[in-house]
């Protein structure tokens, strides 16, 4: 019973493993895509430029710095119409590229968001079963896995992304110190699974009333 409960939360944490994995690929993919879309333009505009096609009021110099200052706008519908809407609104393309650049705000996310769900599947799922199956209370089952995930998660929850000072107190994931900014990157990430993977058998120890 208690390997089934232990493999089933393998299985979860493979799983947000892999849609950080996909993220990271996707945002990379979505930025490349996006700075050869920008090329693209700037080539296409110095042909229309060339043939002598400008038309009145627009211009077709422009350079990639001009298309970094100019916004960025996720729309639904067809503009002008009735079912046209603004979904989301970026100021600037620069931002757009430095959230989905390595290091920026989307990776900082995808990251963060994954060590909350990772230490959610074990709170509030696997803890309570190893618990029910050892006849004791789900805090009489600790891990230093999950201890050290507890001050990563409250520092990211509870303190806008930056280390408490409990997370000095990390006996594994000895990252931080108080006042870091909290980002789990793709080194991060690998350790975490890592480490779990190799504890499955010693992932948490009961802890006895006295």
């Amino acid at each position: 019973m208690i390997k089934k409960i232990i493999n089933e939360f393998i299985e979860s944490v493979d799983s947000v493993y892999g849609v950080f994995l996909d993220g990271c690929r996707g945002l990379e993919s979505s930025l490349d895509s996006f700075e050869q879309s920008v090329l693209i333009q700037i080539e296409q505009n110095k042909k229309k430029a060339s043939e002598n096609k400008q038309e009145s009021n627009i211009s077709y110099n422009l350079s990639i710095q001009d298309f970094d200052s100019s916004c960025l706008i996720y729309s639904k519908g067809t503009k002008g119409q009735a079912d046209y809407r603004i979904l989301h609104y970026t100021s600037t393309q620069a931002e757009f590229k430095q959230r989905n650049s390595p290091g920026g705000n989307n990776y900082k996310f995808i990251g963060n968001m994954s060590l909350i769900s990772i230490y959610a599947y074990w709170e509030k799922s696997c803890r309570n079963l190893i618990a029910a199956h050892h006849r004791v209370q789900p805090c009489q089952v600790q891990s230093e896995i999950f201890g050290d995930l507890r001050w990563l998660r409250a520092s990211i929850l509870h303190h806008k992304g930056i280390a408490l000072p409990e997370v000095e107190r990390c006996k594994i994931f000895k990252w931080y110190k108080r006042n870091d900014a909290i980002f789990i990157d793709g080194n991060h990430m690998e350790e975490i699974v890592s480490s779990i993977k190799k504890s499955i058998y010693n992932l948490y120890k009961i802890k006895a009333y006295r």
